[in-house]
């Protein structure tokens, strides 16, 4: 019989939660979230493994840029890596109940999620088939649902990534048992510019 560390067993963990999936994130971790089976991969990772995964490869600038030594140390707001191409948020916020949110998707840019210190889960679900609660804003590239009966929660920690590709409606800054802060940072990377 195989024994696994702490560590690595609580990486692997899958708790039942209601209707609701709580996933702690495990390195190298791809997943699926679309109740019918449509390939939604999200990939999310700790910052040291993001090379290994090829199609996070064209987007080597955003993830240098997460790389930084002084990363921690930049203003809150919005700091440019390629123009309008490639941006990053940096946020300090409170994390929120889930109750208190709209699950969010975007269809021009995918979202580079890193958080730096905090606790926080996002919850995550394929955004087909959800019910809209705001239309699409197109100067703002974002669309808000309703929340559905079943979705996903990925857990973070500091030193942790996950990138969400337009199907995937997600909520971030969810607290797992209490408010606190949270010290983040967004990357929004143009789907165009992928292919250029």
């Amino acid at each position: 019989m195989t024994t696994l560390s702490r560590r690595a067993f609580a990486g692997t963990v899958l708790a039942v939660m209601g209707r609701r999936q709580l996933i702690r994130a495990r390195p190298g971790a791809s997943y699926q979230f679309a109740p019918d089976g449509a390939r939604t991969d999200a990939i999310s990772d700790d910052l040291r493994n993001w090379e290994k995964h090829p199609p996070l490869l064209a987007m080597a600038e955003a993830f240098r840029f997460l790389s930084r030594p002084d990363l921690e140390k930049l203003e809150t707001g919005r700091h440019d890596i390629r123009g309008n191409d490639m941006y990053a948020l940096v946020q300090r916020n409170q994390s929120r109940a889930i109750d208190d949110a709209e699950f969010e998707a975007h269809r021009l840019y995918l979202d580079i999620q890193y958080l730096l210190s905090g606790e926080e889960y996002i919850a995550v679900v394929s955004q087909q088939g959800l019910t809209v609660s705001k239309p699409y804003d197109l100067s703002k590239d974002i669309e808000f649902y309703l929340k559905p009966a079943k979705y996903q929660k990925i857990m973070m920690h500091p030193g942790r990534f996950v990138v969400f590709y337009p199907q995937h409606a997600h909520v971030p800054n969810c607290y797992p048992t209490r408010p606190g802060p949270l010290h983040k940072v967004v990357v929004k990377v143009r789907l165009e510019s992928l292919k250029k």
